[in-house]
């Protein structure tokens, strides 16, 4: 039990303080809340006061604690009443506030950083990888910890890297290296096929366009030395294959050349009146440069020549072999020239036969034989035979001798030999 007034320590039974000579006294605990068990000090009389006061300086410490614990269990004022209530109020919005803030605050930091990394990525695709590495680092300076950040900084340095790296191949190309541009080419590929961003996409594309323009830029070089359409079919299918901006350059200057030799070779088998070989290279070269002018009038002017070529060869066959006709019909008929016939009739009335003959014919003879007939005054036949040429074959222009004895039955005064025909035969 505690005095109300002082605040001392009393026995249970006491029915007025000791200290203070308050004769009302109330128990007071730590959870005491109820104000029916509490006097405020205004209904204390004065002169208890006084002498609590004069009391008090002889109260010890340990009392004055009991007389602090006391005063902090004394009911609150109305104020102080509500003011515990707004703190805890006041507080809690207070820190929402806060917490809002801190919340609209990172909300900003993060959108920058989306911000940027779309800026980054508008500025990677467009080729601007400066710009876009800037923006990354200006995003990893607000979020340092995020590691999305890290490897699109680094995809877009190796992008700047592989660029810088296609740049010096295109350089190399606009100079005529294009040995070294190859070389390079072959190293940028090599890396490029380690990278599966879809931010390398593009670089694959603009990989093949560059090999396409030094197979190009190397198949220009070779076309002084090939002399061959077959030669020049082959590069051109390789280069429409290749599309570039100076493809259509290069296959005009191969068409142009297709067309020359074409034109070359066609006028050489023209020349030898090969015309079937013309008209094929006419049409090969055709095959290449369809519709070229300069070679279908060649062409037509080889149709043209054929034609009349075939005429007059036709009209030449048809000659020779009438020619042929009569001469075989020479040789046949008429294919020796009696140069020297003589006959002689001895003291018995026998008759020696002798001559010579000339091969006229085109061919050699041989088995000549010179047929004859023996006629008396009145012209009545007497007799017949034949007289052998010799040597056996006579070649062209070449002459023979024959011979012959008749021995006639009767003595004639005279007669008459005739030769009746003259047999060979053609070899």
């Amino acid at each position: 039990m505690y005095c109300y007034q002082c605040g001392k320590n009393l026995p249970e039974e006491s029915q007025f303080c000791s200290y203070c000579g308050t004769d009302e006294i109330s128990k007071v605990t730590n959870d005491s809340n109820d104000d029916d068990n509490f006097h405020t000090p205004a209904d204390v009389s004065t002169n208890h006061i006084d002498a609590t006061i004069e009391h008090e300086s002889t109260v010890p410490s340990s009392e004055q604690n009991i007389q602090q614990e006391y005063k902090r269990t004394r009911p609150r004022k109305k104020g102080s009443f509500i003011f515990s209530i707004l703190l805890p109020i006041i507080t809690f919005f207070a820190l929402l506030g806060g917490l809002f803030y801190y919340f609209l605050h990172e909300t900003s930091i993060n959108e920058k950083v989306i911000e940027l990394q779309l800026s980054a990525e508008e500025a990677a695709w467009s080729g601007d990888y400066e710009a876009a590495i800037d923006d990354l680092v200006e995003a990893k300076a607000l979020r340092p910890t995020y590691v999305v950040l890290d490897d699109n900084l680094q995809i877009i340095q190796r992008a700047e890297t592989l660029s810088n790296e296609l740049a010096e191949i295109k350089n190399h190309i606009e100079a005529g290296e294009l040995i070294e541009a190859e070389q390079s080419l072959n190293l940028f590929n090599e890396e490029l096929s380690k990278e599966s961003s879809l931010l390398f996409t593009k670089f694959h594309e603009e990989a093949l366009q560059q090999q396409r323009l030094i197979t190009v830029g190397k198949i220009e070089l070779e076309l002084n030395e090939l002399t061959t359409v077959n030669e020049l079919s082959d590069r051109l299918s390789i280069i429409r294959s290749t599309p570039t901006e100076k493809s259509d350059e290069v296959i005009t200057r191969i068409l142009d050349k297709i067309v020359q030799i074409s034109l070359d070779n066609a006028v050489t088998s023209l020349e030898r009146n090969q015309f079937s070989e013309a008209i094929t290279t006419i049409n090969q070269g055709l095959v290449l440069a369809m519709d070229n002018e300069e070679l279908l009038s060649l062409k037509d002017s080889i149709l043209d020549q054929q034609s009349s070529f075939e005429q007059a060869e036709q009209q030449r066959i048809e000659a020779a072999m009438e020619a042929a006709a009569q001469e075989d019909m020479r040789n046949r008929t008429n294919a020796v020239d009696v140069i020297v016939f003589d006959t002689e009739m001895d003291e018995n009335g026998d008759i020696y036969i002798h001559g010579e003959l000339k091969n006229i014919a085109t061919v050699e003879i041989s088995s000549v034989e010179v047929n004859y007939s023996i006629y008396d005054e009145a012209g009545n036949k007497i007799g017949s035979s034949f007289a052998a040429v010799s040597p056996d074959y006579l070649s062209p222009e070449q002459s023979g001798m024959f011979e012959d004895y008749y021995f006639l039955n009767e003595i004639y005064e005279r007669v008459t030999v005739q030769i009746e025909s003259i047999a060979w035969n053609l070899y």
